[in-house]
Parts: structure tokens; C-alpha cells; sequence
């Protein structure tokens, strides 16, 4: 993933799309309003320290969240990895996307339940 410009080693989490550029794709990830954009923007907006969340509407890799772990204490490596997992899915939870993804993807497999579909996130 070279568009990370990351530094080895890194520790990542990350949610992929495919195919890049299908409907799908596009309805979660690069339309204007997706559901993957509002949540890359929410967390973004709750969290001002480094690692935040990175949206990437032009990938396969969509939604990426990566720390270097050349920093980590090398005994406590395990500790910081599972407290950055725990973290990150937190964030995912409260940020809403883990409710509304089944939603998202039966929208996209049947198009004319993708009104449904947004009533339904509203009312949440």
C-alpha cells in the first residue's frame, strides 16, 4: 500500500472494497454522502491525536488506520497492538458504522431498498 506513505514496520487496520469503482464501491465509499466518508469525518472530528483515521475514495483500501511501531517497547509490542485493535473498533462502534453497514449493504445489492435503507439510519 505505497499511498500510505507509511514507515515499516506499521500496524494496521483497514476495511476493503471491491471492485474498485463499482457500485458498491462507489455507494460506500466515494459518493459524497457514503458511509464510509461521514464516518472517517465523525472519528476525525472526535479524535485531534495521531493515529486518526484515513479515507481513501480512490483505493481498494478505503478506510485505514496505521501506527509505526518502531516506537513500541519491544516487550510490550503484543500490549500496544491489542490496545490500538480495541481503540479503533471502539471508534468504528461509536461512530455508528458497525449499525449502518448491513443497511448500506443491502442498498447496494437492491437499489430500491436504498430508500429504505436511509429512513431506517435516520430513525436510529
Amino acid at each position: 500500500m505505497p499511498f500510505l506513505k507509511a514507515v515499516p514496520p506499521e500496524f494496521l487496520v483497514f476495511c476493503f472494497l471491491e471492485p474498485l469503482g463499482g457500485r458498491f464501491h462507489r455507494r460506500l465509499v466515494s459518493e459524497p454522502d457514503s458511509l464510509m466518508r461521514r464516518t472517517a469525518e465523525y472519528i476525525r472530528w472526535l479524535t485531534h491525536r495521531p493515529p486518526r483515521f484515513e479515507l481513501f475514495t480512490t483505493e481498494h483500501t478505503a478506510l485505514v488506520r496505521h501506527v509505526p511501531t518502531q516506537e513500541w517497547p519491544a516487550g510490550r509490542a503484543e500490549h500496544y497492538a491489542r490496545n490500538f485493535v480495541i481503540e479503533t473498533l471502539a471508534w468504528l462502534v461509536r461512530s455508528a458504522l458497525v449499525r449502518r453497514l448491513p443497511g448500506e449493504i443491502a442498498a447496494s445489492l437492491h437499489p430500491a431498498s436504498k430508500s429504505r435503507a436511509a429512513s431506517q439510519s435516520l430513525r436510529r
